[in-house]
C-alpha cells in the first residue's frame, strides 16, 4: 500500500515538474510576443522641435543613454557622447540580477532599427531581437503617453549626430528574473491624448509620467513599487560614483515632504540649474550626491514644472522622513 501511495506521489510530483517545465519553456521562447507595428514617422520640423524638448528636458532619455561627467554635480551629460550608450546597470549600479546596457540611440546603431522596433522598445519594453528590455527603462510609464508624442521622439532621435559605438549585449543572471521580465514587464500600450494645459492638474499629471516621477520616488519592496507610498521617497539608489543616496519625499506632507513649498520656490528648484554656472558646478566631496537630473529637468518650461507641482500637491500627504546622507 505505501509503495502504491509513494508511486502515485512521484507521478503527481513529476507530472507538476513537466508541465512546470513546459511553462518556463513556453514563456522563454514565445514571449514576449508583441511584434513590431509597421509604421513610417514622418520626420518633421514640428516633430523634431517636439522630440526634442521630450527626449531632453521631459523624459530625460539621454540621462541613461550617454556618458555623463561625473565630476560635475548632478552628473549631467556629456554632449561629445550624446546617445551613444553609457555604463552598465550591473552591481555597481545596486543591480543583482544582471547587467543591462543602455543602447546607443544615434543613428550610428538605429539605421537598421524600423521606425516599428524603436515604437515598440519606447511604449512596449521589447527590443529589436525581440528581447524583453530591462524595466529600468520606464515604458510603463512611456506606453501611457500620446502616440504622437512617441512619434516625435522617434523622429528626433533619427536626426542625433552618430556616435560610432556599440554597446555590449545585456544579460540576465537571475533565472527566475529571466522568466519575470518576459512574463509581466513587456505590455500592450496605453496611449491617452495630451491633456489641455488648461486642465493644469490632468496636464501635470501626464508631464509628471512622461518625466516618471514616481520611479525614483516610490520606495520598493520584493522588487516592486510599494503602491499606498507612492512619491513618499526612500528609494534606495547607486550613484555612477558608487554612493548610495534614498530619494526625497515629494508628496504634500508639510514635515517631512514638499508641503510647506510654495509653487514659486518649487520652479526655483529647477530654474537655478538653468545657469551656466551651475550646469558646470564642480563636484565637491561636502555634496550630497544625486541621480536627480536637474540639468536636464531644468529645460522644461516653467509652464510644464508648475503643471508637475499641481499634480504632485493633489497627491496624498504620506509623513515619511527621508535620511538625506551619502552611504
Amino acid at each position: 500500500m505505501f509503495s502504491k501511495i509513494l508511486k502515485w506521489v512521484g507521478i503527481v510530483v513529476g507530472g507538476f515538474i513537466l508541465i512546470f517545465a513546459g511553462f518556463i519553456t513556453y514563456v522563454n521562447l514565445a514571449l514576449p510576443n508583441i511584434e513590431a507595428e509597421d509604421i513610417t514617422v514622418d520626420v518633421t520640423p514640428e516633430r523634431i522641435v517636439r522630440g526634442e524638448y521630450l527626449s531632453h528636458h521631459v523624459m530625460a532619455c539621454f540621462d541613461c543613454h550617454s556618458k555623463r561627467q561625473t565630476d560635475v554635480y548632478s552628473f549631467p551629460t556629456d554632449d561629445d557622447y550624446l546617445g551613444g550608450g553609457a555604463v552598465a546597470f550591473d552591481k555597481k549600479l545596486g543591480v543583482n540580477v544582471g547587467s543591462f546596457y543602455p543602447a546607443n540611440l544615434t543613428p550610428f546603431n538605429l539605421v537598421d532599427w524600423t521606425d516599428g522596433e524603436i515604437y515598440r522598445a519606447i511604449v512596449n519594453g521589447v527590443g529589436k531581437k525581440g528581447n524583453a528590455l530591462f524595466p529600468v527603462m520606464p515604458y510603463m510609464n512611456y506606453s501611457k503617453l500620446a502616440k504622437e508624442d512617441i512619434y516625435s521622439v522617434i523622429a528626433y532621435l533619427r536626426t542625433l549626430e552618430p556616435v560610432e559605438a556599440d554597446s555590449p549585449e545585456s544579460e540576465v543572471t537571475s533565472f527566475p528574473f529571466q522568466t519575470v521580465m518576459k512574463l509581466f514587464f513587456p505590455q500592450d500600450a496605453q496611449h491617452q491624448d495630451i491633456p489641455s494645459k488648461n486642465d493644469v492638474l490632468k496636464y501635470g499629471e501626464y508631464i509628471a509620467t512622461a518625466a516618471s516621477c514616481s520611479d525614483c520616488h516610490t520606495p520598493m519592496s520584493g522588487g516592486k513599487p510599494v503602491a499606498d507610498s507612492a512619491f513618499a521617497g526612500g528609494f534606495e539608489l547607486t550613484t555612477i560614483t558608487g554612493k548610495k543616496i534614498q530619494s526625497s519625499n515629494i508628496t504634500p506632507d508639510k514635515e517631512t515632504g514638499i508641503g510647506n513649498w510654495s509653487k514659486e520656490y518649487f520652479l526655483s528648484r529647477f530654474a537655478e540649474y538653468r545657469d551656466s554656472t551651475m550646469q558646470n558646478r564642480k563636484l565637491t566631496d561636502s555634496d550630497l550626491h544625486t541621480e536627480m537630473p536637474w540639468i536636464q529637468y531644468s529645460g522644461m518650461t516653467d509652464e510644464d514644472i508648475n503643471a508637475i507641482y499641481t499634480y504632485l500637491m493633489s497627491l496624498k500627504a504620506i509623513e515619511k522622513k527621508i535620511n538625506k546622507v551619502n552611504y
